[in-house]
């Protein structure tokens, strides 16, 4: 009955329905249990060779199943984890490759990341920081948010973490 009512709706006609109904069952029938026993999560810690630990009490990247969750990168010399550069420009290269060598570790690449995030201490050098960006990614280009912030570790000009696959 009220299929029939939405039948010539709009709705049904839109590339994207908001309401679909695909069942007359109800949507509070019973759920069978199980017997099987939950999978325990157990995540790791990624270790990157031929790179310094983390400046704090933190991993790089973490790993929960096929899931990469990295700490923020910042430009820093993998040697000496001293700061790389002084322009924008090549603060955002040297982030963006401490990212790809902390994907590397963890079984991924940036090809695989869905997500990063973008610390700035200067939202002016946000189109400069783009133009790099855009040289490490490609289409489709991973979900992004990016923000300025009062201040970065060691007094970078940038900080990027990212969620990926591997």
């Amino acid at each position: 009955m009220f299929r029939a009512a939405i039948k010539n709706s709009s709705l049904l006609n839109s590339p994207a329905p908001l309401i679909r109904f695909t069942t007359a069952t109800s949507s509070f029938a019973p759920r069978p249990y199980s017997s099987a026993k939950p999978k325990p999560t157990v995540h790791d810690a990624i270790v990157v060779p031929n790179s310094l630990p983390a400046i704090g009490p933190y991993s790089k990247a973490t790993k929960l199943d096929n899931l990469v969750f990295t700490s923020g990168q910042l430009p820093l010399d993998p040697a000496t984890n001293e700061l790389v550069g002084t322009t924008i420009e090549q603060q955002t290269r040297a982030a963006l490759n401490n990212l790809h060598a902390v994907l590397k570790s963890s079984g991924s690449d940036l090809s695989k990341v869905l997500k990063t995030t973008v610390y700035l201490n200067d939202i002016h050098d946000y189109a400069a920081m783009n133009d790099v960006y855009a040289s490490f990614f490609s289409h489709p280009f991973p979900a992004r948010s990016a923000f300025q912030v009062a201040k970065l570790p060691k007094d970078a000009k940038i900080e990027i973490e990212c969620i990926a696959y591997s």
